[in-house]
């Protein structure tokens, strides 16, 4: 089980924990958890013990909070099972201190895997795709690959749009009107399909990554349900890791 801090916490500020905290734990006046809390304790170091720990960053107040108050209730769950009623309290401030700390917490983080896209000049745009990239790679370590399929997806066609936006508009608008006549002048109504063909007929991508982005085209249907129903489109492994592919592609072609 792979839990998200803000999930943490809201189990911690909801009515499975009243018995503890006696109240709402954002107003609780720490006091000693004894061991007539041993069970919600035990359901709360379950819960902690299901947060990634690459997930526990942030400043050093934040990540000491939390450290601490993972451990201190680990220990105090434990001592529980070995002692019973003679396990000293566990002061209430430490648990206090953590649910702050979880709500400092990120709910995910950017991969050391995910690249740093250092040839996008735009900082903002750099920093929304690699958020795209690193909840495809997030997804796929889920299984959740209808997630990573449409993510994947959508990073391609960021990064084709800012590829073409550069390219000769001259160039670019013939190209548009031979891969359809009818298509939209506007570059931001195009589709990762149009992307794909332009920038492909104008060399601005390799022919492998044209070849992996038309398999990839048909799979941003998903992101629409009623078109998926049509079409029978379904989102498995396979194009999750397609449409990852495409984006390494073009991310090595950009490079």
């Amino acid at each position: 089980m792979r839990l998200l801090p803000r999930q943490v916490v809201a189990v911690m500020a909801g009515d499975a924990f009243a018995s503890i905290w006696s109240q709402s734990i954002e107003h609780y006046k720490p006091g000693n958890i004894g061991f007539m809390h041993y069970n919600g304790m035990t359901r709360l170091n379950a819960l902690l013990e299901a947060i990634p720990d690459e997930l526990v960053l942030g400043n050093a107040d934040v990540v000491k909070k939390v450290v601490m108050g993972r451990a201190a209730v680990r220990g105090f769950v434990d001592a529980c099972r070995g002692l019973g009623n003679n396990t000293p309290g566990l002061e209430g401030s430490i648990v206090f201190d953590l649910y702050h700390g979880l709500k400092a917490l990120p709910d995910r983080t950017i991969p050391d895997t995910v690249g740093g896209l250092t040839f996008l000049a735009d900082p903002d745009l750099a920093a929304s795709i690699r958020e795209d990239l690193a909840s495809v790679e997030t997804s796929l370590r889920d299984a959740d690959w209808k997630a990573a399929t449409v993510m994947a997806g959508s990073a391609a066609e960021a990064l084709l749009l800012w590829k073409v936006q550069g390219l000769d508009q001259a160039q670019v608008a013939a190209s548009g009107a031979k891969q359809n006549p009818k298509a939209p002048s506007d570059l931001l109504e195009w589709g990762l399909h149009h992307f794909t063909e332009v920038a492909g007929e104008l060399h601005a991508i390799q022919p492998v990554t044209a070849k992996q982005l038309r398999i990839v085209k048909g799979f941003r249907n998903l992101i629409h349900p009623g078109r998926a129903q049509r079409l029978a489109e379904r989102c498995d492994r396979g194009t999750a890791r397609a449409a990852s592919a495409a984006v390494e592609f073009l991310i090595r072609d950009f490079s």
